[in-house]
C-alpha cells in the first residue's frame, strides 16, 4: 500500500466523483480509477459503489476512511517535525479570502509574512464564507477569512473585528425607501446570494421576494454591480456601501443595520503545524489587540 493510494482514496471520498477527484489530484480519470481498484484489490474489500451519480462509500469504505485520513495526517506530521528539526519553515499557503484586500489588511499581512517567514509563499483563493470553510475542512485551503459565525468544532477561529452591514438599494430607489419601514423593505425585491454567504442568514421572508440569484462564483463586486443596475435590495459592508453611495451608484437604508464578525480560520488539528503557527502569529501581529481566539 502506497501513501498516494490513500490520498486518492480520501480525495475521491471527499469529492464523491472521479472527475472532480482527478481534477483535484491533477491526474487523469483512468489513473484515479486504477489507483482505487488497486487499493481495493490489496485490501480485499470494496471501498466504493459506482453509481450514475458518482462514487459512494461502501460500509467498509466508511470505516476505513477515517484511518486513511489519520495515516495521511501522521505522514504530514513527520515532514513537519523534520522541518522543525532543520529549523526552517517553508512551503505554500493556500489562503481563502473574501471581500476586497484592504478590508482584510492583506497588504500588511503579506508584507509582514514576507519579512518574518520569507520561505513561505502565498496563493490567494477568493470566494465566499461557505466555500472558505469547506475548503479548510477538505484541506484545499490552509486558512482563510469569513464573515459570520463559525459553528464547526473542528475549525479554530480568530475573531478579528466586527463588520457592520447595511440594507442597500439602487440609487434610483432613494425616494422609494427613504421613509420606508421594515415591513415595506422586506416586501421589496431582494437579490439572494448563494448558500454560504452571510446575507443568506438574514430573515427568511426575504427569499419570497427574490428577483435574482447570482451563481455560486458570486463575489462582493458582483452584488454591488447588480444593486447599481437596479435589480433589487441586498446588504453590503458599511465601507463598501458608503463608497458606492458616494459614487452615486446606491443608497443606504440607515434605519437598521446588523453586525457580524470577520474571522480568520484554520483546522484545530493543525494548530501545531509550523506553517499554521507562522500565519496565525502574523495575523495576530497585524490585527493586534482586536484579535479574539475562539
Amino acid at each position: 500500500m502506497e501513501m498516494y493510494q490513500l490520498k486518492t482514496f480520501v480525495t475521491v471520498a471527499q469529492e464523491g466523483h472521479l472527475t472532480r477527484a482527478s481534477d483535484s489530484l491533477h491526474l487523469s480519470q483512468p489513473a484515479v480509477s486504477a489507483q482505487i481498484k488497486s487499493l481495493e484489490d490489496e485490501l480485499g474489500v470494496l471501498l466504493f459503489d459506482r453509481t450514475p451519480k458518482g462514487m459512494q462509500l461502501t460500509p467498509a469504505g466508511k470505516l476505513l476512511l477515517r484511518q486513511a485520513e489519520n495515516a495521511l495526517a501522521a505522514t504530514r506530521d513527520i515532514f513537519t517535525q523534520a522541518k522543525l528539526l532543520k529549523g526552517e519553515i517553508s512551503g505554500t499557503v493556500q489562503l481563502g479570502t473574501i471581500a476586497e484586500p484592504l478590508s482584510l489588511k492583506m497588504g500588511e499581512f503579506l508584507n509582514m509574512a514576507a519579512v518574518c517567514y520569507p520561505q513561505i509563499a502565498f496563493h490567494l483563493n477568493h470566494g465566499i464564507s461557505g466555500t472558505i470553510v469547506s475548503g479548510i475542512k477538505s484541506r484545499k485551503l490552509d486558512a482563510g477569512y469569513i464573515l459570520g459565525t463559525n459553528e464547526d468544532e473542528e475549525i479554530a477561529t480568530l475573531r478579528l473585528k466586527n463588520v457592520r452591514l447595511y440594507v442597500t438599494a439602487p440609487a434610483a430607489w432613494k425616494d422609494r425607501i427613504e421613509k420606508t419601514g421594515w415591513l415595506e423593505i422586506v416586501s421589496l425585491p431582494w437579490i439572494v446570494t448563494p448558500p454560504g454567504n452571510i446575507i443568506q442568514h438574514l430573515p427568511q421572508e426575504r427569499a419570497q421576494h427574490r428577483k435574482m440569484k447570482p451563481d455560486d462564483d458570486f463575489h462582493e463586486i458582483t452584488l454591488e454591480k447588480l444593486l447599481a443596475a437596479g435589480l433589487g435590495l441586498s446588504m453590503l459592508r458599511e465601507e463598501q456601501a458608503v463608497a458606492a453611495e458616494l459614487a452615486g451608484e446606491v443608497v443606504l437604508w440607515r434605519q437598521l443595520f446588523c453586525e457580524t464578525p470577520l474571522s480568520f480560520l484554520y483546522l484545530k488539528e493543525r494548530k501545531n503545524d509550523p506553517i499554521i503557527k507562522a500565519i496565525v502569529s502574523v495575523a495576530k501581529q497585524v490585527w493586534g489587540n482586536s484579535v479574539d481566539s475562539g
